[in-house]
């Protein structure tokens, strides 16, 4: 989209091979370990090579190439011996038998009352507490140097750790410890923009044309209808030069006004395009130098220790005029191209797709597998985005259509991948991915318990909120998460009822205000982000007492979490087997979820009352016969035909 980088001739900065050559000598080699876990390296790099030609075309790519491979070769050569034995040992769906915390690196075990600052020593510090709760892979939100204008998604150099979370230095030492305990991390990486303060940006702001091409720009102004959509919010038309219509949804209408910021850069006005903050400029993937550099970064971090790269914002890449800016064809190149650098790199090591999109749209993220490489061509999990607001719907309407509608139509996905199932996430509860009707009754029950987010397409606040601080709902919505398929995502203090916290989210928006202030930026309409309402501190003191103090509501919930994360782990059922509905004929409860979960050597089978009434359920019934049973998350043995569920009650059995 940019109307500075169109394919133009490129002047790679490395001059060790010339322009123009399209062969070069293959000796990438894999271990015979590695190589029978993950496929043909060739078979990956020609699939990478493909995938530039796609984006960049074939004589920029056979300038590319080259150099891509000189990257490809330092990085295996100082790429920790560690790390390479974990490329020799883990399967390639080593992610299906994971339990995923996800924190904020600044607001876990936070000190002085919980008015001070967390860094990465106090989280090596609370390692225990998270080891003692199950977990086993630690998602720590964005981490890298940032202004802090957007929570961290404002990255203002991506091979650094902030100071203030105690540098790169800290990092290592909390990595070496997690590592010994057995943890695995996950990090963001932010590739559709970046921060106003990142050098790239400063560079161009001084004039630099080169940088001025690595971002998404116009040098007329927009020319723009802003409306509502019923079903996508509120949207910006703009009508292109060539009479097309780039028809683009506002992701942030309470605090912009459209897509653009104007910049004078050297007496030239330029309209620099932003998805989100204005403060956030979009790269211009359509710029091969942005590729080359984010290579850089992918193999700097994947030495460094993560597991999982979580990709933010993975949609909007490419912005081609005339569209609406998502799932673009050469978007998926980008990702593909950048998953095979990745494979060839660090096979252990793997993509997680943010596209808060419809099924059809968020499928072909997965990409295909084949034989020759096993592991699929781009993001090997992506999140649910659909089953998320049907579980919440089944939660709050107490009834299980809503979550069987979402399941039935849920695309299959290449077997060595999986969906993320979460309940919350940093972000708001988003409703974008329902119909209209179940967005507003789901907006009408959430609203009064949280914050409208995007004009009533989301609503902001904790899990305890939403569920009226009642630990027999808390914890059945995690048993329910917890007994589906897919990658689980628990977001911390939900295993505590950590509640709303709106004193935290106006200084969060005095703090952002002030950044503005500070760095000259473009004022929005308003700092006020009401997220930041289910984002305040986890406080050391409060995570130390649920270890020593089991017995009060906090110590009972954070019991139960340990009782099913560990029942999860425990059981290839739950971590890989496949989910069916039990049918129960003209005895169907809508308050009764009841489902199989059935793996190649294990079977369990599921009962949840979504209810506040309690049920008997007649076991023959789907069965057609009556077995004994014993419950795996207490080792109870039931002797009885009927099973009888109090108020929000759950059990998972297995044949005695």
């Amino acid at each position: 989209m940019s109307t500075t980088t169109q394919h133009k001739r490129i002047h790679l900065r490395s001059r060790l091979f010339k322009a123009g050559t399209t062969k070069l000598k293959y000796s990438w080699t894999y271990s015979p370990q590695v190589q029978a876990i993950h496929g043909s390296p060739k078979a990956l790099w020609q699939r990478m090579q493909n995938a530039l030609v796609d984006v960049y075309g074939e004589s920029t790519v056979a300038t590319l190439m080259p150099v891509i491979f000189q990257q490809l070769q330092k990085s295996r050569q100082t790429r920790p011996a560690a790390r390479q034995a974990l490329d020799d040992q883990r399967s390639v769906d080593w992610v299906k038998d994971e339990v995923v915390y996800m924190l904020y690196p600044e607001r876990f075990g936070v000190n002085h009352g919980g008015k001070g600052q967390g860094d990465f020593d106090a989280i090596r510090e609370q390692l225990p507490y998270l080891k003692s709760l199950g977990v086993t892979t630690l998602y720590i939100l964005p981490f890298m140097s940032s202004p802090l204008g957007d929570a961290g998604f404002d990255v203002s150099d991506y091979t650094n750790v902030r100071d203030d979370l105690g540098g790169l230095d800290a990092f290592r030492r909390f990595r070496d410890k997690a590592s010994a305990m057995g943890f695995k991390l996950k990090s963001d990486l932010i590739l559709n923009h970046i921060s106003d303060q990142h050098p790239w940006f400063q560079q161009a702001l001084a004039g630099n044309p080169e940088k001025l091409d690595y971002f998404v720009s116009r040098k007329e102004a927009p020319v723009y209808k802003r409306f509502r959509d019923e079903q996508r919010g509120i949207v910006c038309d703009y009508t292109e030069a060539d009479g097309s219509v780039s028809s683009r949804r506002l992701m942030f209408p309470d605090q912009v006004e459209c897509h653009y910021r104007l910049i004078n850069v050297n007496g030239q006005d330029y309209y620099f395009y932003h998805s989100f903050y204005p403060f956030q400029l979009d790269l211009n993937w359509e710029n091969p130098h942005v590729m080359l550099d984010v290579l850089n970064v992918i193999a700097f971090w994947v030495n460094e220790g993560v597991d999982i790269f979580r990709l933010d914002a993975i949609p909007y890449l490419i912005k081609d005029f005339g569209t609406d800016g998502e799932n673009r064809p050469r978007t998926h190149s980008v990702v593909e191209a950048m998953s095979c650098f990745l494979q060839l790199l660090a096979p252990s090591t793997i993509f997680q797709a943010e596209a808060c999109q419809w099924p059809q749209d968020i499928l072909p993220y997965f990409g295909t597998a084949d034989s020759s490489t096993h592991r699929s061509s781009e993001v090997q999990v992506c999140y649910h985005f659909p089953v998320m607001p049907a579980i919440w719907g089944s939660l709050l309407e107490e009834r299980a259509g809503l979550f069987w509608q979402a399941i039935q139509e849920t695309p299959a996905i290449p077997n060595t991948c999986a969906w993320a199932m979460f309940l919350r996430v940093h972000d708001e509860l988003t409703l974008e991915m329902t119909d209209v009707d179940t967005r507003k009754r789901l907006y009408e029950k959430l609203e009064s318990k949280g914050e409208s987010f995007r004009s009533g397409l989301g609503v902001s606040g904790r899990l305890a909120s939403f569920l009226d601080e009642d630990p027999r709902r808390i914890i059945m919505a995690y048993a329910f998460l917890l007994s589906l398929p897919g990658l689980p995502i628990i977001y911390f203090g939900d295993e505590l009822g950590e509640v709303n916290n709106a004193s935290f989210a106006q200084d969060a928006s005095a703090q952002r205000l002030a950044m503005i202030q500070a760095t000259g930026q473009t004022a929005l309409n308003s700092t006020y982000d009401s997220r930041d309402i289910n984002r305040s501190p986890l406080k050391a003191d409060t995570l130390n007492r649920v270890l020593k103090r089991r017995h009060n509501a906090t110590g009972v919930l954070f019991q139960q979490m340990q009782g099913l994360i560990e029942a999860r782990l425990a059981s290839e059922a739950l971590r890989r087997g496949d989910l069916s509905p039990l049918a129960f004929g003209e005895d169907s409860v809508n308050s009764l979820l009841a489902f199989q979960r059935q793996s190649e050597h294990e079977t369990v089978w599921v009962f949840i009352n979504l209810s506040a009434k309690a049920l008997t359920v007649d076991l023959e019934k789907p069965f057609n016969t009556y077995f004994n049973f014993v419950d795996v998350l207490n080792d109870e043995i039931l002797s009885e035909r009927y099973l009888r569920l109090p108020p929000y009650a759950f059990r998972f059995l297995k044949h005695l």
